[in-house]
């Protein structure tokens, strides 16, 4: 079972089986997607990153790899993008974000 504790620590493996759980080194900045298919890597996103940068770890050894960045296409006004939900597959994915509103400013000359 993939699970974190504090946000200052890297994820860990909790074996279902019991024992004592295993730290994944250099996870401390991601949050936890899904499991990738081949149940040896899973999909994390880098916190606070924009656009949203998705990686691929593999779980022993914390190594990563990139697989996207997401965003929407225009990224004026906006405040976040949250976790990207991704199918068991790893093929499709969706994403929400949140866009402050956004004006336009006239201006006007020669008023008398």
């Amino acid at each position: 079972f993939l699970a974190y504790g504090d946000y200052t620590d890297d994820l860990f493996l909790l074996p279902l089986s019991g024992g004592e759980p295993r730290s994944i080194p250099g996870t401390k900045d991601l949050d936890i997607i899904r499991w990738a298919p081949d149940g040896r890597s899973f999909y994390g996103s880098v916190i606070g990153s924009v656009p949203v940068r998705v990686i691929r770890v593999d779980a022993a050894s914390g190594r990563r790899e990139p697989w996207k960045e997401l965003a929407p296409p225009e990224l004026a006004g906006l405040i976040e993008i949250g976790n990207p939900f991704l199918t068991p597959d790893g093929k499709s994915y969706a994403f929400h974000y949140v866009r402050a509103a956004t004006s336009d400013l006239y201006v006007i000359e020669g008023l008398k």
